[in-house]
């Protein structure tokens, strides 16, 4: 973290918690860490007050101008990163780089980082000053995140019956109609049933003997038969009316 920026957050906590300048000193030594504590304990013969330990660690860890330029360029927001918390620390980098810098510049460095997904909206829009980018980025980062929640929600398709109550059999993706309890029993009476598989019926193979025993036993229609006195049909010789013209 840049040390001006740390200074901000470290003095707005003593602030809210109403502390005098004589006891911030004495707390601040407890942020102090690594080599932040060592320079304190080297220095802190010199460093008689709260407004001395500012002066003293800015001076001892402020950035060239160089880094603190390649950090400008190089502060991108992220993509978890709402445009107000990017914009304010963009701005304090713009600031730390050059305290009289024009708004045009601060504009060009906000848009630089901006994501991509906004940077042709809040061009199209033309904002004048560093508030106003802020305004312009915000409303086009409601509307992203209003479409960005459309697109992920999974549509319903519309029912094109919605009077009737479908039912669907998702074995067989197949919709059914509902069916009405008066026409049940009639449409039962009326159900044929779906024939048996061949493979259901039993079969019994028939031999020669059983064929023989089959067709002698089998009865012989009377137009069948033949008289061979007369050659007539339907009786036989014994019972032939012209035996005894014969």
């Amino acid at each position: 973290m840049y040390v001006a920026k740390w200074l901000s957050d470290v003095e707005e906590v003593f602030t809210r918690a109403q502390l005098q300048p004589s006891n911030k000193l004495l707390a601040v030594q407890s942020y102090l860490i690594d080599s932040a504590e060592k320079w304190f304990r080297y220095n802190k013969s010199i460093i008689l007050d709260w407004s001395t330990f500012k002066i003293a660690i800015v001076k001892a860890y402020q950035p060239s101008l160089h880094e603190t330029l390649l950090r400008l360029e190089q502060r991108l927001q992220l993509c978890d990163e709402s445009v107000m918390d990017y914009y304010h620390d963009k701005i304090h980098l713009c600031l730390q780089a050059d305290s009289n810098m024009s708004s045009s510049m601060i504009i060009h460095y906000l848009t630089k980082g901006l994501k991509q997904s906004l940077i042709a909206h809040v061009i199209r829009r033309y904002p004048a000053t560093p508030p106003e980018f802020l305004a312009v980025a915000q409303d086009e980062e409601k509307i992203q995140f209003t479409l960005n929640g459309l697109s992920s929600a999974s549509p319903n398709k519309p029912n094109p019956y919605p009077n009737e109550d479908f039912q669907m059999d998702h074995q067989v993706n197949a919709v059914t109609r509902p069916v009405n309890d008066n026409n049940r029993s009639f449409n039962w009476q009326h159900r044929q049933p779906l024939p048996q598989p061949l493979m259901n019926v039993p079969t019994t193979p028939f031999s020669s003997s059983s064929r023989r025993s089959y067709s002698q036993r089998r009865p012989v229609a009377s137009t069948a038969r033949q008289c061979y006195t007369c050659y007539g049909f339907g009786h036989i010789a014994q019972y032939c009316p012209n035996r005894k013209n014969i």
